[in-house]
């Protein structure tokens, strides 16, 4: 080394302080990695079935290219209802054309190309004839859906103007047109043909094939006992219905045609009532939800409570809707649904239906079983009168609702429990379509009610009272929902029974 050199280091070494190293600190573990949030495919199989059932078709397809693992579950959820269409805005298609829209023709060939994985997730068929198509192309068209989803169980079939009274013969050609599709319709659950129509021993002879049938809709069903005779060869449906809902007119042959085996299984119906007959439901052990939809079979004209055919017809209606409920044991009928009467009639003029609501209502209310009926649903408009004549009448309830008070310590008249019981006589109820009411018998007041005897003193086991306002947008309209909100509300406190008020647009 040069002197220099040696003379730079040692210079060096002596001008530079010493350097302090701090002390080492104690150990630390180093931190854990935070736990990565749970993505959609950690999520429990059932929640993810769940999530996709409220997503649309293209949703349904965005999530099946996510993730492999979602893949099965989002084609489940894609093909499980097989929605087909064949709008073409009244136009006949052409002969040699599918009778089915772009989409549907789009989706049965995607099913043909794929008949093992996608053809067996289909479990549902929603067909609706909005176009010129034939009986026999509707059989086609339903037998080779049948032959090619084998795990179909649910059919629903819709009818426009123009394929009016063709899905019954349709569905019964296509279920008898090969082995597959008469499996099909050994295996279906659901069936709902309500907006379809046809000869109502076409529909026998497909319930009949139904032997798993649980849950029926139809529309209109006036099957007659030579019908059943002559086509069906007094057989009867083999199925166990459950849910069993009829939103026109059918006949009691009919009605026990379709629940001759379902004694044991019928839990809810919905039924229509008119003033010719009277349902029996007294062999059905289960039930426990009845709604009736009341109409006219034949109004008086003009459908007024001065026709000399109007009291008549009220009190045929009145009496077997009363026979209907009460022969279905009310100790086990535990929510009871009105609807229709006051809608039904064609003939009818404005002002009508109110003059309806206070003539016939409070009728039909008062021949609701008191023992049993825990919730009662009323899906019209009530006139506030009839409403306050029901809940103000203390012989159906089954005592007065506040006790009676000596003549000197009645309460005042601007006094809140005054104010209910002049509910019962108020009459002055402004009507919104301009024709005012004819005002009813006057009704008995809470304090003059006669002396019940203890038998009858039992109250009511109503405790739910629903009822449905139609969505208005007049200001005076609704002022006067407003008016029959407070009414009802008032007389139902009195009574210890919970309103619920529900809105509607359309039925």
């Amino acid at each position: 080394m040069r002197r220099q050199d040696k003379h730079a280091v040692s210079m060096g070494s002596a001008s530079v302080p010493p350097v302090g190293i701090p002390p080492t600190p104690p150990h630390t573990p180093p931190l854990a990695p935070c736990a990565p949030l749970p993505t959609l495919t950690a999520l429990p199989t059932e929640i993810v079935c769940h999530v996709f059932s409220y997503l649309s078709p293209p949703a349904l397809a965005a999530c099946a290219l996510v993730a492999h693992p979602l893949l099965p579950l989002a084609r489940a959820a894609l093909y499980a209802r097989l929605t087909l269409r064949n709008q073409r805005h009244g136009r006949a298609a052409a002969h040699d054309a599918s009778p089915l829209d772009e989409p549907s023709s789009a989706l049965l060939a995607t099913l043909r190309a794929h008949p093992r994985s996608l053809a067996r997730l289909a479990h549902a068929l929603d067909f609706d004839l909005l176009s010129h198509v034939g009986a026999d192309d509707v059989a086609a068209l339903l037998a080779d859906v049948f032959a090619l989803c084998p795990a179909l169980t649910s059919v629903r079939l819709g009818a426009g103007a123009h394929g009016h009274g063709l899905p019954f013969r349709g569905l019964h050609r296509g279920l008898a047109l090969s082995p597959a599709a008469a499996a099909t319709a050994q295996r279906l659950t659901r069936l709902d043909v309500e907006r379809c129509a046809g000869a109502p021993h076409t529909l026998a002879l497909v319930l009949l094939e139904a032997r798993e049938l649980r849950a029926l809709r139809i529309g209109q069903f006036l099957l007659e006992q030579d019908d059943w005779d002559l086509f069906c060869g007094k057989r009867a449906p083999q199925c166990r219905l459950e849910s069993f809902v009829a939103t026109g007119r059918i006949t009691c042959t009919a009605f026990e045609f379709c629940t001759a085996a379902s004694s044991a299984s019928l839990r809810a119906v919905e039924l229509p009532q008119c003033e010719h007959t009277a349902l029996d439901l007294s062999r059905f052990s289960a039930l426990s939800s009845v709604a009736l939809s009341l109409f006219l079979a034949s109004a008086p004209t003009p459908f007024s409570p001065a026709h000399a055919a109007f009291e008549p017809t009220m009190q045929r209606l009145a009496r077997h809707f009363a026979a209907t409920l009460a022969s279905a044991r009310a100790a086990l009928v535990s929510r009871v649904s009105l609807a229709g009467a006051w809608d039904c009639a064609a003939t009818a003029p404005p002002g009508a239906s109110q003059a309806v609501d206070v003539v016939l209502h409070a009728r039909l209310l008062e021949r609701l079983p008191r023992e049993g009926v825990r919730e009662v649903v009323v899906r019209t408009e009530l006139n506030a009168i009839a409403l306050a004549a029901w809940l103000a009448d203390d012989e159906w309830w089954g005592g007065p609702a506040r006790a009676a008070l000596p003549p000197e310590e009645e309460e005042p008249p601007g006094s809140p429990a005054a104010s209910v019981a002049s509910l019962a006589v108020s009459t002055n109820v402004p009507s919104p379509v301009g024709s005012p009411s004819p005002p009813p018998p006057p009704p008995r007041s809470l304090s003059s009610s006669p002396t019940l005897p203890p038998s009858s003193r039992r109250r009511a086991d109503v405790a739910v009272l629903e009822l449905w306002q139609k969505q208005s947008y007049s200001a005076a309209r609704r002022e006067f929902q407003h008016r029959v909100r407070e009414r009802v509300e008032a007389g139902a406190r009195e009574r210890g029974v919970e309103v619920r008020w529900r809105m509607y647009e359309r039925w």
